[in-house]
C-alpha cells in the first residue's frame, strides 16, 4: 500500500525508508501506510492510536504516562523516567537518527497539551 499524502511535497514519496513517529495527539486525516524498511515508533500515547488502527509498531518509547496502567503492550518498549530533558517525541526522533534514518513522518503531534 502506498502512502496517501495529498498535501505533502513529493520528496516525501521518494521510496526511501522513513521513521514514522506517532504521538498521542490527533493523527489528522492522513492514512499511515508503512512500507518495507520503515521504522514505526509509538511515542507514548501514540501506541493507542496504532492499536486502534491495527498497525503494529516496531518500538514503543517514552515515559508511558499517557497510557492507562492496564494497557497490554505487545511490542519492544524503551521506558524512560518522566523526569527527563526531552519529550517522548524527541526521544523517538533521536532514536530514528541513531538508526540512520534521514526521513521522518510525524503524526499526532498536536492536541491536548504542549510539553
Amino acid at each position: 500500500m502506498k502512502r496517501f499524502f495529498s498535501s505533502l511535497p513529493t520528496q516525501f514519496s521518494d521510496g526511501a525508508p522513513a521513521c514514522i513517529i506517532v504521538g498521542a495527539g490527533e493523527p489528522g486525516d492522513f492514512v499511515i501506510a508503512p512500507e518495507d524498511g520503515d521504522l514505526i515508533i509509538a511515542a507514548d500515547g501514540g501506541y493507542r492510536y496504532l492499536q486502534a488502527a491495527g498497525i503494529q509498531c516496531d518500538l514503543l518509547m517514552g515515559d508511558l504516562d499517557s497510557l492507562p496502567a492496564d494497557t497490554v503492550i505487545g511490542t519492544e518498549t524503551k521506558r524512560y523516567s518522566p523526569i527527563k530533558d526531552d519529550t517522548d517525541t524527541m526521544l523517538a526522533v533521536r532514536y530514528g537518527l541513531e538508526q540512520g534514518f534521514g526521513k521522518f513522518l510525524l503524526f499526532g503531534m498536536f492536541g491536548g497539551r504542549f510539553d
